[in-house]
Order: structure tokens, then sequence, then C-alpha cells
């Protein structure tokens, strides 16, 4: 679930729910640098960060709009969740969404100042295809 991001006016000191729950993987948005987005709330307590910055969003009245933060790098981690799910469930069945989440995060990159952990699609797939 996305993390949530702080505003000009508004600043917030905690994870938005649902992602503050302790059964929910909280992500944040990435730069193109990947450097983490400055309106992220809590960097420390964010579990995973994917790209965020100026991505191409679907918008009110059937338009598209260029849009930042914590919403758009979710779904491209629900993507990489979708393909983990379908490669552990050919294994077992009864896989759950914590071994998915589990494998989401085994398998990111450390940043190099090692302080968040960025999503690694490549990794996690050829990882899951050993």
């Amino acid at each position: 679930a996305a993390a949530g991001n702080n505003q000009k006016d508004l600043q917030f000191s905690n994870i938005d729910f649902p992602a503050r729950d302790q059964n929910v993987l909280s992500v944040g948005g990435l730069m193109q640098n990947k450097s983490i987005l400055a309106s992220t709330i809590d960097q420390k307590s964010t579990d995973l960060f994917a790209p965020g910055y100026r991505v191409k969003s679907t918008f009110k009245n059937s338009k598209y709009e260029w849009l930042t933060g914590s919403s758009q790098a979710t779904p491209f981690v629900a993507g990489v969740a979708a393909l983990i799910l379908q490669k552990i469930r050919q294994r077992n069945k009864n896989a759950s969404a914590i071994d998915v989440g589990n494998k989401l995060i085994d398998y990111s990159s450390i940043s190099s100042d090692g302080s968040y952990r960025l999503i690694n699609p490549i990794n996690t797939i050829k990882n899951l295809s050993l």
C-alpha cells in the first residue's frame, strides 16, 4: 500500500493506513536517480521503494496526468508481486501474500548508503526461476 506523501502545507509524521498496518508492505516513491522523493512521510519506516516520479497515470474525466508520489510507485510493486505470486504458486499452491511480500524484500536492492530498499524486479524473477 502507498505510504503516503507530505504536502506543501501539511506535514505528516506517520505512514498512512493501510500501509501502516504491520501485515501490509508500505511503498514509497523514488526519483529517476533512485533517491527517495522528498515528499515521503517516513522514509525509515517505509518497507520498499519503487519508481514514483512523473508516472503517467489515469486521472478524472477520462484523462491522463503525469503524477508523482507513493501512489504511483505502488502499482509498480503490485505488478512485480503478481509475477512473484504466479512463480511461487507453481511450486506451492498455498503461497500467501506474506510469502510474496517476503520475496519482494528478500530480492530487493539496498540503496548505496544502506538506508532503504529498492524493488529489484529482475533480481526477484531471476531468483524465483532457479
